[in-house]
């Protein structure tokens, strides 16, 4: 097993994979084919899988290819940052850490990932953005934000996901709302009074998820009124324009309670 994993290794695979052929990357990296062809077996047998697929029409990138390339990229642009990290740090100017999250996201969270970067830079910048987690996953795939806590599943698949929280959803509802005395709501209330979401266009992939798992559970939602943050979804059921949905870690006003699906 070749054990020396190099930054050129990851440069070279990257290119290969995205060219399809190795003449081709070759030519872009300025290498010869053979020496390209040793340097991605190098990687194989540093790894012990296969990345690359070869055959007379091109080449194909296995699975664990298209796994590693995400990493690759991803290792390749934290070693260009660190390099200019440094730098800036030595000619006294520092990057910000732009930071996004969102609004729906608990804070706790928000808190631990600001303390813990103040370790790691005390000196450092945060240029903090929040906005609902559709936009925020495309603003790090575009690099306009360096990392992003956001609420799954995402749309962009070239992301580097770390799953840091499992949390439930749950039916909000005015403590005084005579089912909030029950330890579970009907369906049948559940399909007519469940009117405050999130709206679609602010993450479609989890607003699509959501409905067919209450469609799953023999409840159609048709919701009327739509927010942008949980203070807004609290203050909304409040007013009793009907049930929303929030996180069960989430801080609820007094006034509010919540309980779960199903009872027949």
């Amino acid at each position: 097993m070749y054990e020396a994993l190099e930054f050129r290794h990851l440069r070279y695979f990257i290119a290969v994979a995205e060219h399809r052929t190795f003449s081709r990357a070759a030519e872009r990296l300025h290498i010869s084919q053979p020496a390209l062809s040793a340097q991605i077996k190098q990687l194989e047998d540093a790894l012990d899988v296969m990345l690359i697929v070869r055959g007379a029409g091109g080449n194909s990138v296995t699975p664990a290819g298209r796994a590693f390339l995400s990493f690759a990229k991803q290792l390749l642009e934290l070693r260009d940052r660190a390099v200019k990290e440094t730098s800036l740090v030595h000619s006294g100017a520092h990057l910000p850490f732009r930071f996004g999250y969102s609004p729906f996201i608990n804070h706790e969270l928000v808190t631990e990932v600001v303390k813990g970067y103040r370790e790691l830079a005390p000196e450092g910048r945060i240029e903090p953005c929040s906005v609902s987690s559709g936009p925020l996953s495309a603003m790090v795939a575009a690099r306009e934000l360096d990392a992003a806590l956001v609420s799954l599943p995402l749309i962009e698949q070239e992301l580097f996901v770390k799953v840091i929280c499992v949390e439930k959803l749950v039916i909000c509802l005015r403590a005084d709302d005579p089912l909030a005395r029950e330890e579970t709501i009907p369906r049948s209330a559940v399909q007519e009074r469940l009117k405050v979401m999130v709206h679609r266009i602010q993450h479609p992939l989890f607003y699509d998820l959501l409905v067919e798992r209450f469609l799953k559970a023999g409840v159609r939602l048709q919701p009327s009124d739509f927010v942008s943050a949980p203070s807004e979804m609290q203050y909304m059921v409040k007013l009793n324009v009907g049930f929303g949905l929030v996180r069960d870690t989430e801080p609820l006003d007094p006034e509010l309670t919540t309980s779960r699906l199903l009872k027949n």
